[in-house]
């Protein structure tokens, strides 16, 4: 009888169980995580402001120009972070630095040398570090910007122009740019040097016009390059006249010295005559 009892109080209380608790509880759905892709960004305003936090008011890095470019490596609100380009300095309190390593938790590493400067970084024991004496302050180390480092632009300023591989071939062209225009004056300067007729610019004068072609990628480069095509062509038309004006002198004066032997000539013949 008790056996049977608790087998109809066992059904009463699962019917029950069933019917406050509503159907089989569901697991709760996984949140989705959303993975941020990175991709080439192109600044499409001037003066454009690069901050070292995602706000309106953190301090400012530096001010952009339209058409520079970095790889975006992710958002936070209304700010895309950037890997910040190559050559960017940044410092640390030479306290905190033993035999070429970081001797502390939590170091701060700075945009300036001094104790008031933006806080970019922070590095830990262990981490390695290479760098000389800042020239401003000498109780600071100069070291490259770690890795780690992340500024931030408004994402209104920013154009996605395609992935991480643009930025690196764009990289690689604007250091053959760079050199380009670097030496280009050199080499057109000492074929000058050169008489006339062994002059050779066309091939360094074609380099030179593919910068010009490339203005929208390379703007500061290509205006470079405008400018040494003009002095050269400028030259190279001063050269052409004074060598055009050398054979037209050298030419004078050969039919002024067959002139003067073919008058000799006639001379002799009316004597003989």
């Amino acid at each position: 009888m008790l056996k049977k009892s608790f087998l109809i109080l066992s059904s009463l209380f699962l019917a029950f169980s069933k019917t406050f608790a509503g159907p089989e509880a569901e697991a709760p759905e996984p949140k989705e995580v959303i993975t941020f892709t990175p991709f080439t960004g192109k600044i499409i305003g001037n003066r454009v402001r690069l901050r070292t936090q995602p706000t309106l008011e953190a301090p400012i890095v530096n001010q952009l120009k339209a058409g520079d470019m970095f790889v975006i490596q992710g958002e936070e609100d209304e700010f895309y972070g950037i890997t910040p380009s190559e050559g960017t300095k940044a410092y640390v309190h030479r306290k905190f630095v033993l035999d070429g390593e970081i001797d502390g938790e939590r170091v701060n590493v700075r945009l300036h040398p001094d104790l008031d400067a933006p806080i970019i970084a922070r590095m830990n024991t262990g981490d390695k570090i290479t760098g000389k004496r800042s020239a401003e302050n000498n109780k600071w180390l100069e070291i490259p910007a770690p890795k780690e480092t992340r500024f931030y632009v408004y994402k209104d300023y920013i154009e996605n122009i395609g992935g991480p591989e643009i930025y690196l071939r764009l990289e690689k062209t604007s250091q053959n740019y760079k050199n380009l225009v670097k030496t280009a004056s050199e080499l057109i300067q000492d074929e000058f040097k050169k008489p006339f007729i062994d002059m050779q610019i066309d091939q360094v004068l074609s380099d030179l016009n593919q910068i010009v072609k490339d203005r929208d990628n390379f703007p500061q480069y290509a205006k470079q390059a405008q400018n040494i095509i003009n002095e050269a062509n400028e030259q190279y038309l001063n050269k052409k006249i004074a060598y055009l004006e050398t054979i037209t002198e050298n030419s004078s004066k050969i039919w002024e010295k067959r002139n003067e032997n073919l008058k000799k000539e006639i001379n002799q013949q009316k004597v003989q005559v």
